[in-house]
């Protein structure tokens, strides 16, 4: 009975021991998934940062080629214009030249017609009559104020010809367009997409700070890597160290166990040695009185006992008054009870224990092996990124 306390209390204490160890791998175990979920987190959001780099970039290509096209638009607009205006330029210096040649014809009729006026006016004064009429005076005067007026307007077209076009004919070899009008709303779009470019530029630009403080985080995050590792390494040698210790302490059990079972025998050949001793004194107690009894029956008060003149008198009185010994039963019953009662609690705590032994241990296998196949997954991917 004291062995079996003796191992009850080794047993509990393993068990305990084994208990801590297993919280401990436990906890190591959250550390390293909260560690794990938290470099799964950074992971994804730098993915989703690049992402997002990947679609302004996008954006900004195409914003890039529209600003490409309309630029090349508004070289050949401009061009186009140019061209027109050379044109319109020298089509302006024919119609010039024109209106020159045809000015310069003008007044030589102008001066013919004011000759001819001014000789009608001598011959009508001093010539073919002696007494001029006031009509003729009259037609006279309405033609100089006509023979002045088309001179002033002549003198008037060749001031405004010549300056329009000197005016466009700067114009043309400047290269000086207007930017205003509806014809020419090229140039207003033409800085809006540049506002729009400078405004997506400095996106990139703050995108690109945001990625680079992201890939710092990543390189932070490799290094913490090593230290990862060693804690796989750790749970892992921690876990074989724990499966020798459950190898241990399954053997112990099984020489406990073995232990038990030779002490239930043993106890079990003792008490039956003891019952047989019993039965076998009680037996030979009973023959010894039955063999009494026929040589010496009981004595009554008329005749002396036989035994008085016997030569053997005294052994055999004390023999005859000897007590019969009565079978001790409950005592055997209660010992063997006692025996299977210890038997059972030691089978039913050994069982408990391998079962929460077991348990605990496949458990803890289990994650480790989860633990270590997800590790290896994602530094497979990691290497293949």
């Amino acid at each position: 009975m004291k062995t079996s306390k003796t191992t009850n209390a080794h047993l509990t204490t393993t068990l305990t021991t084994l208990q801590n160890e297993i919280r401990t791998l436990k906890n190591q175990l959250h550390s390293s998934k909260s560690k794990l979920e938290k470099f799964d987190g950074l992971k994804g959001e730098n993915e989703k940062l690049k992402l997002k780099v990947k679609e302004f970039s996008y954006d900004n290509r195409k914003l890039c080629n529209e600003i490409e096209r309309l630029k090349q638009l508004k070289q050949s607009s401009e061009k186009r214009t140019k061209a027109s205006l050379n044109g319109l330029r020298s089509a302006l210096l024919t119609v010039e030249s024109v209106v020159h040649s045809r000015s310069k014809n003008t007044k030589e009729y102008l001066k013919k017609l004011t000759q001819l006026q001014t000789s009608f006016a001598r011959h009508l004064k001093n010539g073919y009559s002696n007494n001029p009429s006031y009509v003729a005076y009259e037609m006279l005067e309405k033609m100089s104020r006509v023979t002045a007026g088309l001179k002033d307007a002549l003198e008037r077209c060749d001031d405004g010809i010549s300056s329009a076009a000197s005016e466009t004919a700067k114009n043309v070899t400047e290269g000086h367009i207007d930017d205003g009008g509806k014809g020419n709303i090229m140039g207003e779009i033409c800085e809006e997409l540049e506002g729009e470019n400078g405004r997506l530029r400095r996106e990139i630009e703050r995108m690109k700070e945001e990625v680079e403080a992201s890939r710092v985080e990543r390189e932070q995050n490799h290094k913490l890597l090593p230290e990862y590792r060693l804690e796989i390494v750790r749970s892992r040698s921690g876990k074989e160290q724990a499966e020798r210790e459950l190898k241990e302490e399954r053997g112990t059990v099984r020489e406990l166990q073995r232990r038990l079972d030779e002490c239930v025998l043993a106890l079990r050949s003792a008490e039956r040695e003891r019952v047989e001793q019993k039965q076998f004194r009680r037996d030979q107690d009973n023959t010894d009185n039955i063999v009494i009894e026929e040589y010496y029956p009981p004595r009554t008060s008329a005749s002396p006992p036989r035994w008085a003149h016997h030569p053997s008198s005294s052994a055999s009185a004390s023999a005859q008054n000897l007590p019969v010994t009565k079978p001790k039963n409950t005592l055997s019953e209660d010992e063997e009870l006692f025996a299977k009662l210890l038997q059972k609690s030691n089978d039913k705590l050994l069982k408990d224990l391998k079962e929460s032994v077991e348990s605990k241990l496949e458990t803890v296998v289990k994650q480790q092996t989860d633990f270590m196949l997800s590790r290896s997954l994602e530094s497979a991917s990691s290497d293949k990124s």
